[in-house]
């Protein structure tokens, strides 16, 4: 079931949040559903607040959750900041990297890569 309609048949169940609380802090103001299931019975009732940090404590706020990488040079494993494309785990990863393509590149037919 798609979120848009997820929340709609939640709206239709339970009505409007006025006279209701937050589940985690007591607050009745800036009411919000927050689904932890894919039906629509399932959901909390959290404050704009307590919402966001479950939301940040999950890695589910923005885009979803961060995947994990293997860094191809150490192996380490690292979750990228900004962009999927992150190979590496650090600056000093990444100029490895550079300098064994640029070898490659320049010395195709050696496979030592110590040079």
């Amino acid at each position: 079931m798609n979120t848009a309609t997820l929340r709609k048949r939640t709206q239709r169940l339970t009505g409007p949040l006025s006279g209701d609380f937050c589940d985690v802090c007591g607050s009745a103001d800036n009411l919000q559903r927050h689904h932890h299931g894919n039906t629509a019975e399932d959901y909390w009732i959290l404050c704009r607040k307590c919402h966001t940090e479950t939301h940040m404590k999950d890695g589910t706020w923005g885009r979803g959750l961060k995947k994990t990488k293997s860094c191809v040079i150490c192996g380490e494993t690292f979750t990228p900041n900004h962009s999927k494309k992150h190979k590496t785990c650090s600056r000093n990863c990444l100029s490895e990297l550079g300098r064994r393509n640029a070898h490659k590149r320049w010395h195709p037919e050696s496979t030592d890569l110590d040079v």
